[in-house]
């Protein structure tokens, strides 16, 4: 019943509804799941400005739902919603610059789109803002070592500090080492990257 009405304002060129209409397809509410006719919807939003839809589109061609997967359509759409102050888009525009999707990779630019999402309380983006602050993927990684090896060390010292230390210390290989440090670097890490 709410996607006839929301039929009923969509074609009368409301984007609210248009946008709502697509989100009703994308999700299977109250009409069949149709990620096609959801892009349909989406699109007539998108073109009057609505920038949820313009941020849900733009999601959907980044992931290939119900269009060809094209990131720099992605981007594109991302951008208007995230020039409106969109925080999702926001967000999601600095995770394209990021990884490079559809655009050069840009730390500076992802980390001031993360920072305009966080500002607006979008809690991934202040993580990321917390994490990322203008750094260059050599500077994270350097920042992940840094924060292994003082692990590293701490684990180290507790371990010769303690009763067990003899048991321990014979367990502690330096192939084991080198395997713990690579997992460690791997798992921290993935902090720093956004997916």
């Amino acid at each position: 019943e709410a996607a006839e009405r929301y039929r009923k304002a969509a074609d009368h060129g409301q984007a609210a509804a248009q946008c709502n209409l697509g989100y009703a397809y994308r999700n299977g509410q109250g009409v069949p799941q149709d990620d096609v006719q959801a892009v349909v919807w989406y699109r007539q939003a998108a073109k009057l400005g609505n920038a949820s839809a313009q941020n849900t589109l733009g999601t959907m061609y980044h992931h290939g739902q119900g269009v060809p997967q094209d990131d720099v359509e992605a981007v594109a759409s991302l951008r208007q919603a995230a020039e409106q102050g969109h925080a999702d888009a926001q967000f999601n525009l600095g995770v394209a610059y990021d990884n490079g999707w559809g655009i050069p990779q840009d730390d500076a630019q992802a980390a001031v789109w993360f920072r305009q999402a966080a500002d607006q309380g979008y809690a991934k983006a202040q993580s990321n803002a917390l994490t990322t602050m203008g750094l260059t993927g050599w500077q994270r990684l350097s920042a992940v070592a840094m924060t292994v090896w003082t692990v590293l060390v701490g684990v180290i010292v507790w371990v010769v500090e303690s009763d067990i230390s003899t048991a321990l210390l014979f367990w502690l290989t330096p192939p084991l080492l080198v395997f713990l440090l690579q997992w460690a670097t791997r798992w921290i890490y993935r902090g720093f990257r956004r997916d």
